[in-house]
């Protein structure tokens, strides 16, 4: 029994480790890989971190060749990590950065993408780092970003110190990463130069900043250039820090990297059309010339002359003299003939004043009995950075189309006055524009110019539908379109000779569409605006304005007021007096802008309260609805090759049945 127990054994224990073999196998397969992975990872670390110490030697250096008048030498090429590579053959010296590795090494590992929250203060003088300081503490208390603190130029002025005797250190409650980029010893102006620049050079594969805040009032003009030519180099956008930001400009470090990035981008235009009130055109233009921009000025200012109002001598000179934002950039234009007298002519008028020259120029209409506050760019600036060049998505913005300094006095249809119904001091959007001072964006701008192109078909065909004094069939006026033109005959005649017959339904046939808008009464004086076509097409997009929230109690100060001396175009019945003067709100005379807005900063997209066309509150999908309705109310099929004209405007007006 022994030997065959035991020969039963043998077979069994074979197969049983034969089996425990299959099983195991996967595992150990499994194991191999990590371990594989593991091993790779960790030679691939090993190789970086030996080829960044290698790089840069425990402390980014660069060498200069020793030559009269430090320029580098043919050949001679400069590497933003390995430094210069000496190819010259000449003798040279180096010039260290001791301690900037040891702050870059532990910098966040977000530096290393080219996109990210990185914004870096620069300063090379104890004056420049003390103004900048503060703006870098509020703006990391903000938490929108990442700040880092860059210090430049030779040994006098090093991070450390800095922090220890300004506060701004490690135990206080501002989260900077200062990275000390001062040169060993005491350098001429030449190297010192190459220094500031290359440490910018040398800091730059590690933050990828956003942009470069510097203080040029607080620096030597050398030191600046260096550093503009470093930025202008890796491609990096600089803002000139206002004088006393941390006062004027407090809302600056509520922004994000991505607004603090188009810092320079957005432009302004400014177009005002004068009356017969002189003085209140002067007033208009001193408040413009008096206001605060902090080295950002408008493009361009034009003023239209009224054509029943010619200047006054004194305002003729003024306006001479008037050289603000300089003379090159100040157009007047004097109207060779007397305006059309029907409504829509003014309308046409209006609109064709401006059309944007690119998608960062915004337009600024103001009236001319507006007086504006000194502050008030720091608010359209502050918005525009805000909602238009934000990390919001397109999608979430495209819904604005403007923001306005003032509040509106009274409803569209004519009610006073309009109360916005807020729980707590807040601006709020609202679809109705303002007509005495707002700026338009250009993208809503140059779509609502080829909606308005498309609109006026029908309302000039309408009008020419009429009898002259003589009996006779109105003609058209001379358009600048003869397409246009050519269009308004065909849907004249075609009305006069067959009134009855049924026409198409297309785009380019305005006319028979019920343009109405819902839900509201429209008074006659905004009704024959260029205003009146703007509600219109908001309303079809959904779209709306920024409002302030300065209310119209005399008691509240505002960015602008509207100044209650009778324009030319208002004729006063017996009986009826203008109270001049009285009950007008003051203007805000200094940077309490935060102080409005609930948080000190502008609330994340769609936080504000909304109100359309009626003045009621509604949320962002009600609006969608309203605009979807009204779509549905005035757009028809357009043939493709009738539709080709309408441009952006195509998916506003066309369906797609």
């Amino acid at each position: 029994m022994a030997p065959a127990y035991d020969e039963f054994e043998e077979k069994h224990s074979r197969r049983r480790s034969l089996s425990d073999t299959i099983r195991v196998l996967p595992r150990i397969r499994r194991n191999r890989r990590t371990i594989a992975c593991i091993t790779a990872l960790c030679v691939f670390v090993i190789y970086y971190i030996s080829a960044t110490l290698i790089a840069v030697h425990d402390s980014p250096t660069i060498t200069e060749p020793t030559i009269d008048d430090t320029v580098v030498a043919p050949g001679y090429q400069f590497h933003p990590i390995l430094g210069f590579d000496d190819k010259s053959g000449v003798e040279a010296i180096t010039i260290e950065f001791p301690a900037l590795y040891n702050s870059l090494r532990i910098a966040s590992a977000a530096g290393l993408r080219s996109w990210n929250q990185n914004v870096l203060f620069l300063a090379a003088t104890v004056e420049s780092a003390t103004a900048l300081a503060v703006t870098a503490c509020e703006m990391s208390k903000a938490g929108r970003v990442q700040v880092h603190f860059g210090f430049l130029g030779d040994s006098r002025i090093s991070a450390e110190e800095f922090q220890n005797l300004s506060g701004v250190g490690a135990d206080s409650d501002c989260e900077i990463s200062f990275h000390d980029g001062t040169a060993k010893g005491h350098l001429e102006v030449n190297l010192l130069k190459k220094a500031v620049k290359h440490a910018i050079f040398h800091m730059h594969p590690y933050l990828h900043p956003q942009v470069l805040v510097l203080d040029p009032k607080h620096e030597e003009h050398a030191m600046v250039k260096s550093m503009r030519e470093a930025a202008e180099k890796i491609g990096t956008p600089v803002i000139d820090i206002p004088a006393n930001a941390a006062e004027n400009v407090l809302w600056m470090s509520r922004l994000s990297s991505s607004s603090l990035r188009a810092w320079n981008v957005p432009k302004m235009e400014i177009f005002i059309r004068g009356d017969e009130h002189h003085g209140n055109l002067e007033r208009l233009l001193r408040s413009l010339q008096g206001a605060n921009y902090y080295g950002i000025k408008p493009v361009r200012l034009t003023i239209e002359v009224g054509y029943y109002a010619p200047l006054h001598p004194f305002t003729q000179e003024f306006i001479e003299r008037f050289n603000w934002p300089s003379r090159d950039r100040v157009t007047i234009r004097y109207p060779i003939a007397p305006p059309k007298t029907y409504p829509i002519a003014e309308a046409i008028h209006h609109v064709e004043s401006f059309f944007p020259a690119d998608k960062d120029t915004s337009v600024l209409f103001l009236n001319p009995n507006v007086e504006l506050s000194p502050y008030y760019f720091h608010w359209l600036h502050y918005a525009t950075l805000e909602y238009m060049y934000s990390t919001y998505l397109y999608n979430d913005v495209s819904s604005l189309y403007g923001i306005s300094l003032i509040s509106p006095k009274a409803f569209i249809n004519g009610t006073e006055p309009f109360d916005p119904r807020l729980p707590q001091p807040s601006p709020y959007f609202y679809t109705v524009p303002s007509r005495e001072a707002a700026l338009y964006f250009p993208a809503h701008w140059m779509q609502f110019y080829d909606y308005f192109k498309w609109r006026i078909r029908g309302v000039l065909a309408e009008n020419h539908l009429g009898k002259d004094r003589n009996g006779q069939n109105k003609q058209l006026e001379n358009n600048r379109d003869p397409e246009l033109n050519e269009e308004l005959r065909e849907d004249r005649d075609e009305l006069i000779t067959n009134p009855k017959r049924k026409r198409s339904t297309s785009a380019r046939s305005p006319i028979e569409r019920n343009f109405t808008i819902p839900k509201v009464n429209i008074s006659s004086d905004f009704s024959s605006s260029w205003l009146y076509y703007f509600t219109e097409y908001a309303t079809l997009r959904g779209a709306y304005m920024l409002y302030p929230n300065c209310g119209t109690s005399p008691d509240i100060s505002s960015l602008a007021i509207v100044h209650s001396e009778r324009p030319s175009h208002t004729h006063l019945t017996s009986g009826h007096t203008l109270n001049v003067g009285q009950n007008e709100q003051k203007l805000i005379q200094s940077n309490t802008l935060l102080d409005e807005i609930p948080g000190w900063k502008l609330s994340s997209w769609l936080v504000h309260p909304i109100r359309n066309v009626a003045g009621e509150e509604v949320d962002e999908n009600t609006l969608d609805t309203d605009a979807t309705n009204y779509k549905a109310q005035i757009s028809h099929y357009c043939p493709e090759e009738e539709s080709d004209d309408l441009q952006s405007v195509k998916e506003l007006l066309c369906n797609t049945l």
